[in-house]
């Protein structure tokens, strides 16, 4: 049974999507996991930034009188399409997760989405896949942080802690340390986990499919602290 160990009340706000840990009567907000991570350089991401903003000029220049306008809204291009994408991930998100708790498909309407759906249907069929936990919210009191991971699940006979994906790729361990981080503060709270190892099913948008396994849980969360630590430091700048 999970119990959990720390001396304060633990609070999740879905809508700002912020989590609290109140001590001593006192409320604080604790920091989330993917904005500590977020330190780490995207090279990738900036590449793509870039690539948004040629194609929608590609797309809608058709006359110098225009250009104004056209590099006005070329700006935001990229902000808008990772929006669109990320309506999309969290449909599919929520529709997995009540899957699991409830053995239900409220499958969204849209094309994209009933494919990634079907993917990780596939997926768990093929790898005998029994969940233990679905969208469980964790929190570390000593390193001040939280976070909420997507499952825990048997797969293939062994205990793994998952993180959907619906990114183009599974770029470096990030991922991976964004799920030590989850493990850390779940076994903070919970006390030691049998845990093999952490697992990423990418569910791509374009219809594709990928899955990676991570058994370095020290390195993956020596990277998640690493980062922690820099991102604290670059909090606490002060150039007095």
């Amino acid at each position: 049974m999970e119990t959990d160990k720390s001396s304060g009340v633990f609070s999740f706000d879905s809508i700002k999507h912020l989590y609290f840990l109140e001590v001593n009567g006192e409320k604080k907000p604790l920091t989330g996991v993917t904005t500590i991570l977020s330190v780490i350089a995207k090279p990738a991401l900036i590449q793509w930034s870039a690539n948004q903003t040629i194609e929608y000029v590609k797309e809608h220049l058709t006359s110098l009188d225009d250009l104004d306008a056209v590099l006005k809204e070329a700006k935001v291009a990229h902000r808008k399409k990772k929006e669109s994408a990320g309506d999309v991930g969290t449909a599919v998100h929520k529709a997995i997760a009540n899957w699991i708790t409830t053995n239900e498909w409220i499958v969204p309407e849209m094309p994209m989405a009933n494919t990634m759906i079907d993917n990780f249907k596939k997926w768990v069929a093929e790898h005998s896949v029994v969940f233990t936990g679905s969208e469980k919210s964790v929190y570390s009191e000593e390193y001040w942080y939280a976070g909420t991971y997507d499952f825990t699940a048997t797969i293939d006979g062994k205990n793994y802690l998952a993180d959907i994906k619906t990114s183009s790729g599974i770029y470096g361990r990030e991922f991976f340390a964004q799920c030590a981080a989850y493990r850390l503060a779940h076994e903070e709270m919970n006390g030691q986990q049998n845990f093999h190892g952490s697992v990423i099913v990418r569910l791509g948008k374009d219809g594709s499919f990928e899955e990676k396994y991570s058994y370095d849980y020290k390195t993956d969360r020596e990277i998640f602290l690493a980062a922690l630590t820099l991102y604290r430091g670059l909090q606490t700048f002060n150039t007095k």
